[in-house]
């Protein structure tokens, strides 16, 4: 596919692809020298997947997969979600090993957070992979197409037992209010897997989580931090079809440079300072953790 911008369809829909020259700037002479390939996809409005691969290299970066709030679809009458947002970074992977032979990995370049609504409307980004980690023992990149953790050493040391051994009696949950209202929910539970499954249940579980959330994941998976670890995902999946969709006035060169998107969250010094209601601990009607709990 040469450098432009087409529009393609597939069984899900139909997309924007943008694939350009990656380049970088020399700060002496100003001239511009090409590093690679960009490759994005997307609906009219947004570009919803983003990455790069240097030329020459076997491995590949994954800066951005967002669908919150974005047209990710061309006619944006099918919103982009759960199973089709899988379908849409395959697409993206497809491209990839079509533009960029040599690269056999995919590196995580998406240190995703999203928001948790706090008191005053303000937001507060938590971890994705964390969350995800909690809710599925598993995150949404492991799932779904394989990631593991990059340094060897660490992915031997990545087990999940201690989601379902039995718990420590107790747990700091690092606020007041929560170790008065968790710590109930703790003592019925015998595993941190059960624990998360009733917690999901509740209005505020992004919320209830922000303080302690990190420790707790931290202590089950043996006292290692998988937080900002790097990981890959093999390049080996399913190949997308899809076919071009002829546009009026043929392709049209365009840059990736500015439609990535980098929320900004509120940072709080002191989480123990979060206010709570009672809407917090209130149960939700028929929620499962076993769905995805984010919209992609």
């Amino acid at each position: 596919m040469p450098n432009g911008e087409r529009r393609v369809k597939t069984d899900v829909g139909d997309f924007r692809v943008i694939v350009r020259d990656d380049t970088t700037i020399n700060p002496m002479t100003r001239l511009e020298t090409r590093i690679g390939t960009a490759i994005g996809v997307g609906g009219n409005r947004d570009i919803c997947v983003f990455m790069t691969a240097l030329d020459g290299s076997d491995t590949a970066k994954l800066h951005n997969v967002r669908t919150r709030g974005l047209a990710c679809e061309v006619s944006e009458k099918k919103p982009i979600r759960g199973p089709s947002t899988v379908h849409m970074v395959q697409l993206a992977f497809t491209l990839l090993r079509e533009e960029a032979p040599p690269v056999r990995f995919v590196e995580l370049d998406d240190n995703s957070e999203f928001p948790c609504l706090l008191e005053g409307g303000k937001q507060a980004g938590i971890s994705l992979a964390l969350y995800e980690l909690a809710f599925h023992q598993s995150t949404w990149y492991e799932r779904h197409f394989g990631a593991e953790v990059k340094n060897e050493v660490l992915q031997s040391l990545y087990k999940k037992d201690g989601f379902h051994a039995p718990k420590s009696p107790v747990f700091d949950f690092k606020h007041p209010v929560l170790n008065e209202e968790l710590s109930p929910l703790y003592r019925r539970t015998d595993t941190w897997a059960l624990f998360f499954e009733e917690l999901y249940k509740l209005e505020g579980k992004c919320k209830l989580m922000l303080p302690w959330y990190k420790e707790a994941l931290t202590a089950i998976l043996g006292g290692i931090s998988f937080a900002d670890q790097v990981w890959r995902i093999p390049l080996t999946g399913p190949l997308v079809d899809y076919s071009p969709v002829p546009t009026k006035g043929g392709s049209r060169r365009t840059t990736l440079r500015n439609k990535t998107i980098t929320p900004s969250f509120e940072y709080i010094d002191d989480l123990s300072k979060i206010k709570y209601s009672s809407r917090d601990f209130k149960r939700q009607g028929g929620s499962s953790p076993r769905e995805s709990h984010v919209s992609r």
